[in-house]
């Protein structure tokens, strides 16, 4: 019994230090363009982290997004930036907001102007039939899929 409780307290510790992680990596990511495109100075630049760093960590859930939290972090940026900054602040929507709930998930606004990762070398086009799949698409997986509608076809005339 105390093996198991301890087994769970360290997956707990563990998912949230995974969580922590996250936050942190989001949170330099964002602060990183968030810098360049609105010209920040070092100083304004570290205190950004900090603030992003707290409100990133402080959702878990999607009423989080435009909760306090929210309203706080607008609150210190807005004392943060100058004018000129923070209506450049404001008018961009993936530094304003910069996360969403949408079709049961976060989606995060950065991405979509600065993608993180580079798509897969065996993923073609969009428009490309081969790459509906999103999990493995390597040559091997495209052929197999291929034989496997095949056989489907023949065995449905």
């Amino acid at each position: 019994m105390v093996f198991a409780m301890a087994t769970i307290l360290m997956f707990a510790v563990s998912a949230k230090a995974q969580r922590l992680e996250h936050a942190k990596d989001e949170a330099s990511y964002i602060t990183r363009i968030m810098t360049a495109e609105l010209g920040l100075t070092r100083v304004q630049s570290q205190e950004l982290l900090r603030i992003n760093l707290v409100y990133l960590d402080g959702i878990s859930s999607y009423r989080d997004i435009e909760g306090r939290g929210c309203k706080s972090r607008d609150k210190k940026i807005k004392s943060l930036l100058n004018k000129r900054q923070w209506h450049q602040y404001k008018n961009t929507y993936y530094f304003y907001r910069p996360i969403s709930w949408r079709d049961h998930a976060y989606v995060h606004h950065i991405y979509a102007k600065y993608p993180k990762n580079k798509k897969h070398k065996y993923c073609k086009h969009q428009v490309d039939r081969n790459c509906r799949q999103q999990g493995n698409n390597s040559p091997e997986a495209i052929r197999q899929r291929q034989k496997m509608c095949r056989h489907v076809m023949n065995g449905a005339r």
